[in-house]
């Protein structure tokens, strides 16, 4: 029988073919200090071992929703959110782990501060095997986040916390985003709620090789220009193009705010010596290329 309890927050976390680091990323979650919420897998389709893996719970805060076929991260994060019952809703990857007390701190934050809508950490970014290559900070106070939050994402998404009504009010993510759906919502919370950063590493993010491509990057760095200029459009007036139900214009990849420019070249700076640190010394070869490439692009 479900339980009848309203939880005070709701964890979504899709997965698909996930069965690599699934069980770490459960068991974060089920280890949290603070203990009444819900838990809500969306098994995107998965063709892997997914499915037998969480068949093996039976903590009764999980629920498993089978998508039966693979819809998308984006649709599958608004079909957790539709049957969500938490004041407060987190986020989660498949692949990723989160501190113990991350939930806790989170939670703690909303409850100080109603205008709050949007909460994050600091992370630090793993190998395949879990060691911490690196920590990746932010903003954590809100004038000093509002001043680049055009420039660049200052949440990470998998370590993100938002309130309810805020996400209603909203209407959840944009559908047309495939991907940057997370930095279309942060700017759109931005827009009416106070945002912050806890200023702790209560994440960590598993960089792998089945991360996004250079190619997919790409294309991420150009839907987040198509958030950016939605936003700006709604600083001039109350709605954006696709809330007017307009398809956006595309970017080209040389037109991104100089911020995100420099995300891209550092992303690729930063896997060079990655893979040197990690004796790989072929993806640094092809990591060094990437980047010639991408400076070509960005002229």
């Amino acid at each position: 029988m479900e339980n009848s309890v309203q939880p005070k927050t709701s964890i979504i976390m899709p997965v698909y073919n996930g069965e690599k680091y699934l069980a770490e990323a459960v068991e974060s979650i089920l280890d949290q200090t603070f203990r009444e919420f819900e838990f809500l897998i969306i098994n995107d389709g998965s063709r892997d071992g997914t499915a037998t893996i969480l068949s093996q719970y039976r903590d009764p805060r999980i629920k498993v929703i089978d998508n039966g076929k693979n819809i998308g991260l984006t649709k599958s994060l608004n079909k957790g959110l539709e049957v969500s019952r938490g004041k407060y809703i987190a986020r989660q990857d498949a692949d990723d782990i989160s501190d113990p007390y991350r939930i806790e701190k989170q939670v703690h934050m909303f409850e100080e501060d109603r205008l709050l809508g949007l909460v994050s950490s600091f992370f630090k970014i793993m190998d395949d095997q879990g060691r911490t290559l690196r920590t990746v900070t932010a903003p954590t106070e809100e004038e000093a986040i509002r001043q680049s939050i055009l420039n660049s994402n200052p949440f990470c998404h998998g370590a993100a916390m938002f309130r309810r009504d805020a996400i209603e009010r909203l209407g959840g993510y944009r559908e047309f985003f495939k991907y940057a759906q997370d930095y279309d919502l942060w700017l759109r919370i931005s827009d009416r709620y106070k945002v912050r950063n806890v200023g702790e590493v209560l994440y960590g993010w598993r960089k792998s090789k089945d991360s996004i491509s250079d190619q997919k990057r790409m294309e991420q760095s150009q839907y987040a220009m198509v958030a950016i200029t939605q936003a700006m459009k709604r600083k001039k007036s109350e709605k954006d193009d696709i809330d007017r139900g307009l398809t956006p214009l595309w970017p080209e990849i040389r037109d991104l705010p100089e911020g995100l420019k420099q995300q891209l070249l550092n992303y690729h700076v930063i896997n060079v010596i990655d893979s040197i640190k990690m004796f790989r010394l072929r993806e640094a070869l092809i990591e060094s290329k990437n980047y010639l490439k991408t400076k070509l692009m960005l002229i």
